[in-house]
């Protein structure tokens, strides 16, 4: 079986060839879209804020330290930058959904580590209209496939209400105050459940935390996120 899957992989690599998501250098398909030193070039900040994951500033959070925060602890895997950076991109504008298998192999690691005990993971959702522009929503991609490796069930737990408009213009307050009530819950029986989020990138936090929020008050009694990148400034 071996020999016969690396024969396969050699045919697909001269008929289908890769390039690496991160740098663009040839790959294997067995590599799954990304090379090796990309892979080791992901690597988890140096001062995270061990609530959001926000750059820290000194001793304080500059991003959650100054506002109510529902999330027990954030998770991001890198920084959104460098090749971490094109490797998101490529999955959600490139749609580029083999490389996800990657990512959610160095996620699972995280998930099993932070967070004992959980019952669900979940993802921040997307609309209808949102989810068919794009084709899928990356966020739940990932989500679905860390829950495989980590062997934690997979739930669709939250839903986006339909004409919610984009974050990505606004200033960090109007992100916060824009967000309230984007979100519901799509089901119940989570009382004193704990449970996992999975978003793409971090910007200030406004999506994961009230996508938390709203978990909370759903009966939830643990919140943990876990997101691919933060972006270093904590704004994009």
């Amino acid at each position: 079986m071996m020999l016969l899957k690396k024969i396969a992989y050699h045919t697909l690599d001269l008929l289908f060839p890769y390039i690496c998501a991160g740098c663009g250098v040839p790959v294997s398909y067995a590599s799954q879209g990304i090379c090796a030193n990309c892979m080791e070039s992901i690597a988890e900040p140096d001062d995270p804020c061990p609530v959001c994951s926000g750059p820290m500033n000194g001793s304080s959070c500059p991003i959650c330290s100054s506002r109510m925060t529902y999330m027990d602890r954030t998770i991001a895997l890198g920084e959104y930058a460098g090749a971490l950076k094109k490797i998101i991109s490529s999955v959600k504008f490139g749609n580029n959904t083999r490389v996800a298998g990657c990512l959610a192999e160095l996620a699972a690691v995280k998930a099993m580590q932070f967070a004992s005990g959980v019952d669900y993971i979940t993802a921040v959702p997307m609309n209808k209209k949102k989810k068919w522009r794009r084709g899928f929503n990356q966020s739940e991609l990932l989500a679905r496939k860390i829950a495989a490796r980590a062997g934690i069930r997979y739930r669709d737990l939250l839903r986006e209400k339909p004409g919610s408009g984009s974050q990505k213009i606004l200033s960090v307050r109007e992100r916060y105050i824009n967000i309230i009530g984007r979100y519901e819950p799509v089901c119940g029986g989570l009382h004193g459940k704990s449970v996992i989020i999975v978003d793409d990138v971090f910007t200030t936090g406004s999506t994961i935390n009230e996508c938390s929020r709203v978990l909370r008050e759903a009966g939830c009694s643990r919140v943990f996120a876990l997101v691919l990148a933060r972006v270093p400034s904590g704004i994009r």
